[in-house]
């Protein structure tokens, strides 16, 4: 579970700590930050995205370090705090376009783009995550494209495009279909369903939205809470009605 998973990454920073390996101690810190950020925890996210940073850069890791810019930016648009996070994105995407990594700009771009699009900049969103896209395409990383796709639907709907969104949804269903990944599925099935209740298409909408958040709780990510609210919101209407 992400309960163990945090002790685990905690012990692992203070024992890296104590045998002198920075890399260990930098690389825990970031996955510690990533979790705590996916489990809508993104404040206490800050101090250990702050020191796998300051590791990295003393490490001569400067890929590394702009990844978890990117990583800090989404933490700080789940706080509302928009400055931070729109300096966090142009340090990240500046530091990635300049190192010329494809890999680490096309993992920036996804982070930068939820950020962005958390942040309600849809439009700035849509371009990060689109290159996102292309780039990992590029690369046959079909996880990380399948994503792409589901952010993009999200990115739509934000735009109030609800039926754009339906076709981002539906490729990135389509691509995942062969992964079994929970979160992906989960995540482009939020935005399936939010496009069929905005198309007028409630009933499917509904068992669209609860396979939604049942992947998103079997991945403890914080989407599933948005994803409750909406059904219990659209359920309580048809009670209602």
């Amino acid at each position: 579970t992400y309960d163990r998973a945090q002790s685990a990454l905690r012990e692992s920073r203070r024992l890296a700590e104590a045998a002198g390996d920075p890399l260990t101690r930098a690389e825990a810190a970031q996955d510690l930050g990533a979790i705590l950020t996916s489990r809508g925890r993104p404040a206490e996210s800050i101090p250990p995205f702050e020191q796998a940073r300051e590791l990295f850069e003393a490490m001569g890791a400067p890929s590394d370090a702009a990844l978890v810019r990117a990583l800090q930016a989404r933490a700080y648009s789940a706080m509302g705090r928009s400055a931070e996070a729109a300096a966090a994105i142009r340090e990240a995407v500046t530091r990635a376009r300049e190192l010329g990594h494809p890999d680490t700009l096309a993992h920036v771009l996804y982070h930068v783009g939820s950020a962005a699009l958390a942040d309600g900049r849809p439009a700035d969103a849509f371009q990060y995550l689109h290159e996102s896209r292309r780039r990992h395409h590029a690369a046959r990383d079909l996880r990380w494209e399948a994503i792409c796709w589901a952010r993009l639907a999200h990115a739509e709907l934000a735009a109030g495009r609800p039926e754009a969104a339906l076709g981002r949804a539906e490729k990135a269903l389509a691509m995942e279909s062969g992964l079994g990944d929970a979160f992906c599925s989960g995540l482009a099935r939020a935005a399936h369903g939010r496009a069929l209740l905005r198309t007028g298409h409630r009933r499917q909408a509904l068992a669209t939205l609860r396979c939604a958040l049942a992947d998103l709780q079997d991945h403890s990510a914080h989407e599933a809470a948005h994803v409750a609210a909406l059904l219990a919101a659209t359920e309580g209407e048809n009670s209602a009605a």
